[in-house]
């Protein structure tokens, strides 16, 4: 299940980070990108109402094995190529 999962991840933010971003609910670029245990997006206003419980680095070492790598956010990608979050 960790090897599956982590190679999907992987995948997705390699070859589609606007549905790894919409995914994981980013909406601005970030090096080193926290993983975020309770997050309630607002889609409306493109930020996420509440985002707790962090892990530094998390999301960025999940998506590329690289703790200070750079997770693009949806604010990023026009409007018509993000999914929904």
């Amino acid at each position: 299940m960790f090897i599956t999962g982590d190679f999907h991840a992987v995948e997705v933010a390699t070859t589609q980070p606007t549905k790894f971003a919409a995914m994981e609910a980013v909406w601005e670029t970030q090096k080193a990108a926290p993983y975020h245990l309770l997050v309630i997006p607002d889609t409306k206003n493109e930020h996420n109402i509440v985002e707790a419980l962090a892990i530094p680095k998390m999301l960025s070492y999940l998506a590329y094995h690289d703790g200070n790598a750079e997770v693009k956010g949806l604010k990023e990608f026009s409007m018509e190529m993000r999914p929904p979050v």
